[in-house]
């Protein structure tokens, strides 16, 4: 019976990571390492695996992406499992020097090295191929054609090959009973936790601790416009901007003529100790209207009359036109507004007559 190749490659990848492993994972020795970098770095896996087969595709009308999945991540693993910590490229010098960008620049060589000609002199491509990539990494993790528990595997082994001592990514210390590495576990800065706060459920190493505390949006903050509500990070700029009762907002009369701005938590108050005043604004708004919808009427009636005018205007020039044909007319016409006098000018030059 034939074993498929991406499960051959797998399991001996993940066979060679054990007994590489076998020293520290002994039971006195604690295994917690920086779990937040081994998931992004898991994740940038998929990314890499989804980034290659469309790059192996590329002006290929047909070979489907789905096709090239099982033997791309095989060549990506045996890729991988080639490295060193001596032989691991170096990143860019003016790049980050984290592990996470190291483990990337690594993953960008072996998408380079499926990248056609094409692909790279063709800039046009370049968004499409971004939503694409994006795409595409969502339906492999949705079909699960890569499980998120072996690329967190192979992350943790990748991290072990180029992460430096002073970079504290791996626990590995080792104790001399079972007792004391339970002490420690409890206490270990690498130990695995998760956000305490509602709705979140991050996970990450403790020693990162505060500094997920300062970004996390799950996590309730007093309004910066000093009301009294707690609000979740991610919603408190929605909170200000909408329902925060000092939020400062203009009276529902402003267009009338209050120009007061006040709390909205205070609009109930200020309506009620300014009915007078209110009243006031709209008896003037309304002297108002009727003084507009007056002028209206009154150019509604010159414009009637104007319109009679020129019907009776152009009717006498119709009949002199049928009953002296021999005439020759001029008609000057000037309309300065609707509002204003209607002059009309009219000479005739009828040969002596």
């Amino acid at each position: 019976m034939s074993i498929h190749p991406v499960l051959y490659c797998t399991v001996l990848f993940l066979a060679q990571e054990a007994a590489a492993m076998e020293p520290s994972s002994s039971p006195s020795s604690c295994t917690y390492h920086d779990v937040e970098e081994t998931a992004k770095i898991a994740d940038y896996l998929i990314q890499t695996l989804a980034m290659a087969c469309i790059e192996k595709t590329y002006a290929n009308l047909f070979t489907s992406l789905l096709s090239v999945v099982d033997d791309t991540k095989s060549e990506l693993l045996q890729y991988v499992s080639d490295q060193s910590i001596y032989t691991m490229p170096d990143p860019p010098s003016h790049g980050s020097s984290s592990p996470y960008h190291r483990v990337k620049h690594l993953l960008d060589q072996f998408v380079q090295s499926k990248t056609k000609f094409l692909s790279r002199v063709s800039s046009n491509v370049m968004t499409d191929k971004f939503y694409r990539i994006r795409q595409f990494s969502q339906e492999l993790q949705h079909l699960d054609r890569w499980r998120y528990e072996e690329r967190r595997l192979l992350a943790e082994k990748i991290l072990r090959s180029v992460a430096v001592s002073s970079e504290k990514l791996f626990c590995c210390l080792r104790f001399d009973s079972q007792e004391e590495l339970a002490r420690h576990k409890v206490a270990c800065p690498l130990r695995p936790v998760i956000c305490e706060n509602t709705g979140c459920g991050h996970v990450f190493s403790a020693l990162h601790g505060l500094d997920h505390d300062a970004i996390c949006g799950f996590k309730l903050m007093p309004c910066v416009q000093a009301c009294d509500a707690m609000v979740m990070r991610s919603m408190l700029e929605m909170h200000c901007e909408t329902t925060c009762p000092m939020k400062l907002v203009n009276c529902p009369f402003f267009n009338l003529g209050c120009t007061n701005n006040f709390p909205q938590g205070m609009l109930e108050e200020h309506s009620i100790t300014n009915v007078s005043v209110h009243l006031m604004y709209l008896f003037e708004s309304s002297q108002k209207q009727e003084s507009v919808v007056s002028n209206l009427a009154r150019r509604m009636l010159l414009i009637e009359k104007v319109r009679r005018s020129l019907f009776n205007f152009f009717s006498i020039i119709f009949i002199l036109y049928i009953f002296h044909p021999t005439c020759k007319h001029s008609l000057e016409l000037e309309i300065y507004s609707v509002d204003s006098f209607l002059e009309v000018y009219w000479s005739m030059n009828c040969n002596g007559h």
